[in-house]
């Protein structure tokens, strides 16, 4: 204790202090490291919870944006197939309808050449019978004054089967 002494420290101050220093780390310690350390605790959980949810809802947002890619991807192929259907059901109806122009095309052919036929044939008719009667007139007028009836009767006959030859 001398060397305490001849060190110019007091000690029952010191003593005094070191007491004061225990009571202040106890009280510290119980009542400002304790409670901060909880707090600090209750934090750290609270933050990996958060984490966990974090995680949780990173994954959950993970299968959405996989189930929302599949859905647009069905989506996708159920309008290309949609697409192709209506493409080959046009492609059909286009077909068919091109079909029946072509026939009634071909039929109103054929009845314009039916028809052309006929008027053909009618108006060779009226031809051949006004020619007839043309030639007729003409032989008569130019044999009666020349031959007899007799002789003028056969020229037109011969005439008339001239004209039905051609």
């Amino acid at each position: 204790m001398e060397l305490l002494t001849q060190l110019g420290i007091d000690w029952k101050l010191l003593a005094a202090q070191m007491l004061n220093f225990g009571i202040l780390i106890f009280v510290l310690h119980r009542f400002l490291y304790k409670p901060v350390l909880g707090i600090l605790e209750k934090r750290r959980i609270q933050i990996q919870e958060n984490d966990h949810k974090s995680q949780e809802l990173e994954d959950k947002i993970g299968e959405a944006d996989a189930a929302y890619r599949k859905s647009v991807a069905r989506a996708d192929e159920q309008a290309t197939r949609i697409v192709a259907d209506a493409t080959a059901r046009a492609a059909k109806e286009k077909e068919s309808i091109m079909d029946a122009a072509r026939i009634e095309t071909q039929k109103i052919h054929e009845d314009a050449e039916r028809r052309n036929a006929r008027e053909r044939e009618d108006f060779l008719r009226a031809l051949t019978t006004e020619s007839k009667a043309i030639i007729r007139a003409s032989v008569e007028k130019i044999f009666t004054a020349v031959a007899d009836t007799r002789l003028t009767e056969q020229l037109l006959k011969k005439a008339e089967r001239e004209i039905e030859r051609i």
